[in-house]
């Protein structure tokens, strides 16, 4: 085989195959595309379907599929809003954590259940948000129950949480909570100077408590391939259930941490 010659030109080096052909990438790219279709064009005389580059294609199976999974996720939060049980007076107020576990994909989601997910800022996948448990947000709680776990962490793990995991948005652009200068400058009006106040206002419930939460960015928490083998292993959780699951959220925490 010969070797391919090079022209060198101001200091760079060409093929001698381009310079000969003057063949530019969109004549590169119009020739590749028409490949494509005529290969598409050959496996449609075989019985294959034709798909015109740069279009995604549904089956129809796929969109039967999905509306049946959406409508069952609707008929799940129809089912749940007639049956919500009383909050227990003495949990009310508590401070709860809650985390958005991978169930179903959002498309297989029907869109009320997506919007409670929202409104509680669990909209993504293994995220998590510090709520005061009210009435209102136990019943929300209760409707999204099979998306989501909560319960009553305790001060360490709020204090870990914040101090490894907290987020902020400076100027539109996500920033660690790294110094107590960016606490003092967003909520030093209201008396919290610090990460140390920061973590009394959240714990304790204080007055400014949604200020603080609403200040920090829902945590991103980890979730390995072997996460559930974990929890069995370490924790002596054998499934995690769904919703409310107490003084176990800390075992959860720690675990993804």
């Amino acid at each position: 085989m010969s070797k391919t010659l090079f022209k060198r030109l101001k200091g760079k080096v060409i093929k001698d195959t381009v310079l000969k052909g003057g063949k530019t990438l969109s004549v590169v790219r119009e020739k590749r595309r028409a490949r494509k279709i005529r290969s598409a064009l050959r496996g449609k005389k075989k019985g294959y379907t034709l798909r015109e580059p740069g279009i995604d294609y549904v089956s129809a199976e796929k969109i039967i599929k999905t509306t049946r999974q959406r409508n069952r996720s609707l008929s799940g939060l129809q089912r749940r809003s007639r049956t919500i049980p009383e909050l227990p007076k003495e949990d009310e107020g508590k401070l709860v954590f809650a985390i958005r576990m991978k169930v179903q994909n959002h498309s297989q989601m029907h869109t009320k259940v997506f919007k409670i997910l929202k409104l509680l800022r669990l909209n993504k996948f293994h995220s998590g948000v510090f709520l005061r448990l009210t009435k209102a947000t136990h019943q929300l709680l209760h409707l999204v129950s099979p998306y989501v776990v909560y319960g009553f962490p305790s001060t360490l793990s709020v204090r870990n949480l914040i101090f490894k995991r907290s987020y902020i948005l400076k100027n539109g652009e996500k920033t660690a909570l790294s110094s107590n200068k960016l606490v003092s400058e967003r909520l030093g009006k209201f008396d919290v100077i610090c990460i140390e106040d920061l973590v009394a206002q959240i714990v304790d419930r204080k007055a400014y408590f949604n200020k603080c939460t609403q200040f920090l960015l829902p945590f991103k928490l980890n979730f390995e391939r072997d996460f559930y083998k974990n929890l069995l292993r370490k924790h002596g959780i054998q499934k995690i259930k769904y919703g409310n699951i107490n003084e176990k959220i800390d075992d959860m925490i720690k675990q993804m941490n």
